[in-house]
Formats: structure tokens, C-alpha cells, sequence
């Protein structure tokens, strides 16, 4: 699968996944140890961070067909570069809690909060003092917080 003398990247060949807990703990304790034995470094922070920028800045917009496909791709399992979490030490236990802490991510309650609501209380005069209640609730706190930000202003003044 060759295209213009170059290999062609297909969704077959190319790799990608997630990358395990203990990689990027090991990675972190790492770079924070580098930047306390050199000083320099800070700098070159600082250099990498405005790249990011001009690149965020100057990068084209993603093309319909490759946001569509990014949508696609499966990033809940290990990276094949990895060899798996058991090259960083992981066992069962960290297998576990990776595994607990994606279904929590991924989780979507199938009622909101007044919908659960209503499920012990049936009838629609309820649902709407619920409601109403909710709302009082919210317009007390934007309420509270006006107020709080107004007394900055008037103190000031």
C-alpha cells in the first residue's frame, strides 16, 4: 500500500490507545525530577509552550471527514506500544481500578435529578413544586452571587 512512494497510513496500520496510569506517573515523578536537578529547563518550558501556541494558532481546522473519524477510534485500550500494563508493574488490582475508573467516566445517568424525582412522586402538581423549587434554588444563588460581586464595586466606590 504504497501512495506517491510514501506508506500509507491506514486505520490497519496505525496504533494508538491509551497510555497506562503507572507510564504516566513514572513519566511525571521523572520530569519533576529533571526540572530540579537544571534549571534551564524551566526555560525551555517556556519556548515549547509558545510553539504550542503558534501552532494551536496557525494549524488548519480539522476536515469533516477526519473529526468523523477521531469519533471512531477506540482509545480505552492500552497502547500497543505499551505491552500492555503489565510492563509498568501493573497488576490485577491497578487492572481493576483502570477498568472501575472507565466505566465511572463513561457513565450517563438515564434520568436527570427532577426526573428521579418524580419517580417517587407521581402526580404533576408535585413535579411542578419540585421544579419550582429547583428554579427558587437557582435564582437565590444568581441572586447571592450578584450581590457578593456588587459589594466589591461598592466598597470601592
Amino acid at each position: 500500500e504504497r501512495l506517491r512512494g510514501r506508506v500509507a497510513w491506514t486505520p490497519a496500520r496505525a496504533h494508538y490507545g491509551a497510555v497506562p496510569r503507572a507510564a504516566l506517573d513514572a513519566e511525571g515523578d521523572a520530569v519533576a525530577a529533571a526540572r530540579r536537578e537544571n534549571p534551564e529547563i524551566a526555560s525551555l518550558e517556556k519556548v515549547a509552550e509558545n510553539a504550542m501556541q503558534q501552532y494551536r494558532r496557525t494549524r488548519p481546522a480539522a476536515s469533516r471527514r477526519g473529526a468523523a473519524a477521531a469519533k471512531t477510534l477506540r482509545l480505552s485500550e492500552v497502547h500497543p506500544l505499551f505491552g500492555g500494563a503489565a510492563a509498568f508493574g501493573a497488576d490485577a488490582t491497578n487492572a481493576d481500578a483502570e477498568s472501575l475508573r472507565r466505566r465511572i467516566a463513561g457513565y450517563r445517568p438515564s434520568q436527570s435529578i427532577l426526573e428521579l424525582k418524580l419517580t417517587s412522586v407521581k402526580d404533576d402538581d408535585a413535579y411542578q413544586a419540585a421544579a419550582k423549587d429547583f428554579r427558587d434554588k437557582v435564582d437565590r444563588r444568581k441572586a447571592q452571587r450578584e450581590r457578593a460581586a456588587q459589594l466589591p464595586a461598592e466598597a470601592a466606590a
